[in-house]
């Protein structure tokens, strides 16, 4: 997808973030448990980007 290529090469955002964001599930279910809440401050700033360069693309 546009937005998975994006955050691979253009931010420097972890991978787990970005699978977080796009809700993708986590192949080790004992790991996912402990991510329910994780990466929320990480996961706003990485849409905050997206949001970003998305409206760049309109003007």
């Amino acid at each position: 997808s546009t937005f998975r290529d994006w955050s691979a090469d253009k931010t420097d955002y972890s991978r787990e973030v970005c699978e977080h964001v796009l809700a993708h599930k986590l192949p080790d279910e004992v790991e996912a448990a402990y991510l329910r809440g994780a990466y929320l401050e990480k996961r706003k700033a990485l849409m905050a980007d997206w949001a970003e360069f998305c409206y760049e693309k309109t003007i």
